[in-house]
C-alpha cells in the first residue's frame, strides 16, 4: 500500500504522464510549426513547380499539426475534469459523514478511468473495510502516535468485534480529538503527554480556513487530506449539530445525550476511517488556523 501512496495523488501518475507528454509534444509541435512557416515563406519566393508541390505538402502537414494542437487541448481539459471529479467524490463522502483516508480514496478511484465521473460508493467502502478490517486498522493499533491511547483502542476493537457498537465510539472519538489537536499544536511526537491540549473555538477557526485547503485548485495529496480533516472536526464536533450531523456527533455521544441504541457498525467504521485519515494528515504540515 505504501508503494501505491508514493504515486502522489491516486491516479495522478497516469494523469501526470499524460500531461508531461502533452507538454513536451506541444513544444515539439510549436517548433515544427515555426520551421514549416519559415520554410514555406522561403519556397514562396522561388518560382519552381517542384518547390510548389513541396509547399502544398508542407501546408498539409501544418493543418495536421493544428489538429494535433486541438487534441492536446483536450488533454489539458482532463486535468480539470479529474480534479473536479475527485473533489465531488470527497464531498459526497463528507455529506454522508465519511471522511475518507488515502487508502480508501485510492481504492475508490481505482474503480474509474481518468475521464469517468467519480461516485462515492458507500457499499464498496463498507465491503472493503469488512474484508480487510484487521489489516486496515493495524496502522492505528500499532502506531506509536497512539501509544497513549493503545489500551482504549484495543478495547474499541474488541467491542467492535463483539458487536457492542455503542461503546466503540467513545475511545475512537477521544483518540482522534487528542491526535488532531496535538497535530494542530505541533505536538504530534509527544505521545505520552497527558497534559490537556486545547484550542479554543477550534471548529469555528477551521471553518474560516477550509477553502484554503480545498483541493479543487491542485492535485496535491496533502491538500486533499488536510481539506478533508479540516471539514471533519467542525462537523463531528459541532455543539449544535444538524439532524444529519447528530447521527455521529462527538458532543452528544460523550455527554450522554445520544441515541446509543441507534449506533451501527457503519458508524464505527466511519470513526476508524477518521483515525486513518488523522494518521495520513500528520505526515504533512499542520493546518494553520490564521491566514
Amino acid at each position: 500500500m505504501g508503494k501505491e501512496r508514493n504515486k502522489k495523488l491516486f491516479k495522478q501518475y497516469e494523469l501526470n504522464e499524460l500531461l508531461e507528454f502533452q507538454s513536451s509534444f506541444r513544444e515539439f509541435v510549436n517548433e515544427m510549426m515555426i520551421d514549416i512557416s519559415s520554410l514555406t515563406n522561403m519556397i514562396s519566393e522561388v518560382d519552381n513547380s517542384n518547390l510548389k508541390l513541396l509547399r502544398d505538402n508542407l501546408s498539409e502537414i501544418s493543418n495536421a499539426l493544428i489538429k494535433t494542437q486541438l487534441e492536446l487541448d483536450k488533454i489539458e481539459g482532463l486535468e480539470k475534469t479529474y480534479i473536479e471529479n475527485m473533489c465531488n467524490l470527497i464531498g459526497s463522502g463528507i455529506d454522508n459523514l465519511w471522511f475518507i483516508d488515502e487508502e480508501i480514496l485510492l481504492n475508490l478511484l481505482d474503480l474509474y478511468s481518468i475521464n469517468e465521473k467519480f461516485v462515492f460508493d458507500e457499499k464498496f467502502v463498507i465491503k472493503y473495510i469488512n474484508e480487510n478490517f484487521d489489516t486496515y486498522i493495524e496502522p492505528i493499533i500499532n502506531s506509536a502516535i497512539f501509544s497513549g491511547q493503545k489500551s482504549i483502542l484495543d478495547e474499541a476493537v474488541r467491542l467492535y468485534k463483539c458487536q457492542n457498537y455503542s461503546l466503540v465510539l467513545f475511545p475512537l472519538f477521544a483518540s482522534f480529538d487528542n491526535l488532531f489537536t496535538r497535530w494542530i499544536k505541533g505536538k504530534v511526537e509527544e505521545y505520552n503527554n497527558f497534559d490537556k491540549i486545547f484550542v479554543k473555538a477550534l471548529g469555528g477557526k477551521l471553518r474560516k480556513i477550509q477553502d484554503k485547503y480545498h483541493p479543487i485548485q491542485t492535485l496535491n495529496l496533502d491538500d486533499s487530506t488536510r481539506f478533508t480533516i479540516a471539514m471533519a472536526y467542525p462537523i463531528l464536533f459541532n455543539p449544535d449539530p444538524t439532524e444529519k450531523e447528530r447521527r455521529l456527533n462527538r458532543n452528544s455521544i460523550m455527554h450522554g445525550s445520544h441515541d446509543y441504541e441507534s449506533v451501527t457498525k457503519e458508524d464505527c467504521m466511519k470513526l476508524f476511517v477518521l483515525l486513518r485519515l488523522a494518521l495520513d494528515a500528520i505526515k504533512y504540515e499542520p493546518i494553520k488556523l490564521y491566514h
